[in-house]
């Protein structure tokens, strides 16, 4: 089942986003020292991060898949890469970040 997110759904985001950040405190002190350090909880803040800016860009966000949205039913935005696709098609376009892809990509065509 898809979630649909909306503005109502901030909140609880907000407060994912602060237990994310208190883990990946925590996380960081743990692997001072290690090679190769799990950043679970540092993708998780940026994944959160994003979303919310998506959510606040009154665009339709839907779960596509871990790490993927769907907006607006037409695109596909990464929240760890600055990267998003038309759905259906394989290419992926970069941006710069949440308010520019909005604006210039996603709500241009709607114009």
């Amino acid at each position: 089942m898809d979630k649909s997110y909306t503005k109502l759904d901030i909140p609880l985001l907000e407060k994912e986003l602060q237990v994310a950040n208190i883990n990946a405190k925590k996380n960081a002190e743990k692997n001072y020292m290690k090679d190769y350090p799990n950043t679970y909880y540092v993708r998780q803040t940026i994944r959160l991060k994003k979303l919310i800016q998506l959510i606040n860009e009154d665009v339709k966000v839907k779960d596509f898949t871990q790490g993927l949205v769907s907006v607006n039913a037409d695109y596909i935005v990464s929240l760890i890469r600055n990267r998003w696709r038309v759905v259906g098609k394989p290419k992926w376009y970069w941006y710069k970040d949440i308010k520019t892809l909005v604006n210039n990509y996603i709500l241009k065509e709607n114009v």
